[in-house]
């Protein structure tokens, strides 16, 4: 047992030398957790987080956490040499009122149990908020330090470089989607017992995933895979063609938003233009005995897209036009294999089918429809003046 303190002739009380002890064994137990958990943490999520709107709580940790961990090389140095300090410290301490031998011991059973051991167990768990706490802590250490820390960070920059970003391939976000997915119900339902309502808001639903999954699925997709009916199947009008009560009828009873039209008589898959069943309740307005052919109501010209133009690129063209409409032609020789629109390809996405005003009950067409119709026999049986 020594009788000096640090090879000085000082005689300190016993508790004093116990309580530094101590102090050394938070010291190093919170650095060498430090360690491990505040380099766990990504630069660009955390600053993702401080700019979130509007802010929160989490905000202000992500920006105290951000103040540190912008100088990775220049924390990380810091974060050692008070590691070491500490750890060299305990034994030279512990000699003074202990055994050499029994000092020895007790260093290495403090050092293995409460400076790596549990630190690192307590810190891994709860990474963030232990970082945002001891932030402040840790800034005043690296300023303390920043003699050498500082110069030996920046040497550190130029040689190794900063951490390199994390950029995920489609397929690798698709996986982590999934296994998130798998996480959140294995979490929430499973082992937890918790129902729906008690799910954190920020959690993604599992509709949101669905939805990020198919995202990611559209650029394996092409335009002509997303077709969901053949030209040859679909009910189209020559342009030339005498707008009838029969064609009205056929129309509306099939709940058609649009009917494709076509310029070669000798190829009705030609498809050019497009007519909006909408347009058809212009008729109302017509006399009997004229004679409306197709192009005298609007049409809208159509723009071509190749079969094999990738999903993502469909959706981000369809866009841009209106109505969001476009035929689909062979990339090899051109001819036309379907027309596709904004509402297939969102429902693609989605995995659900939307409705819209003619898809269900008595239709606006319908109702033109038996209008037109209870018009033209009301007509037909009124006594001529």
């Amino acid at each position: 047992m020594s009788e000096t303190f640090f090879g000085l002739n000082i005689s300190l009380p016993l508790w004093i030398s116990v309580l530094v002890v101590a102090v050394l064994i938070l010291l190093a137990g919170a650095m060498a957790g430090l360690i491990l958990c505040v380099f766990s943490l990504d630069v660009r999520r955390i600053t993702a987080i401080s700019l979130q709107v509007p802010p929160t709580a989490e905000n202000e940790k992500a920006k105290r956490i951000l103040s540190i961990i912008t100088e990775p090389h220049w924390l990380m140095i810091t974060l050692l040499t008070w590691n070491d300090i500490a750890l060299e410290m305990m034994p030279l301490v512990l000699n003074t009122f202990l055994n050499p031998v029994v000092a020895v011991v007790f260093s290495v059973f403090f050092t293995l149990a409460f400076c790596e051991i549990l630190p690192q167990a307590i810190f891994i768990h709860n990474a963030f908020s232990i970082s945002a706490i001891l932030a402040p802590f840790i800034r005043v250490l690296m300023w303390i330090t920043s003699p050498i820390a500082w110069p030996i960070g920046k040497l550190l920059n130029s040689l190794v470089g900063n951490k390199e970003a994390v950029f995920f391939q489609r397929r690798e976000l698709r996986e982590v989607i999934r296994y998130q997915d798998a996480l959140r119900k294995r979490n929430k339902g499973g082992e937890t017992g918790e129902s729906d309502d008690e799910q954190d808001e920020d959690d993604l639903t599992e509709e949101e995933m669905t939805i990020m999954l198919n995202v990611l699925s559209l650029s394996e997709s092409t335009a002509k895979e997303m077709l969901k009916t053949p030209i040859g199947l679909m009910y189209t009008l020559h342009i030339d063609a005498v707008i009838t009560l029969e064609i009205v009828e056929r129309i509306a009873s099939s709940n058609f938003n649009f009917i494709p039209i076509y310029e070669d008589a000798d190829d009705p898959s030609e498809v050019t233009s497009i007519l909006m069943t909408k347009a058809l309740a212009l008729l109302v307005y017509s006399k009997e005995s004229d004679r409306i052919r197709v192009r005298d109501l609007p049409l809208l010209r159509l723009e071509r897209f190749r079969g094999s133009m990738s999903g993502t690129e469909v959706f981000n063209k369809l866009h841009t036009l209106s109505p969001p409409i476009a035929v689909i032609t062979d990339h090899e020789d051109s001819r036309v294999l379907g027309l596709l629109n904004l509402r297939t390809v969102s429902e693609l996405v989605h995995r659900t089918t939307f409705r819209t005003e003619l898809d269900s009950g008595q239709s606006p067409m319908e109702l033109m429809r038996k209008s037109w119709k209870k018009y033209h026999l009301l007509k037909s049986s009124s006594p001529i003046a």
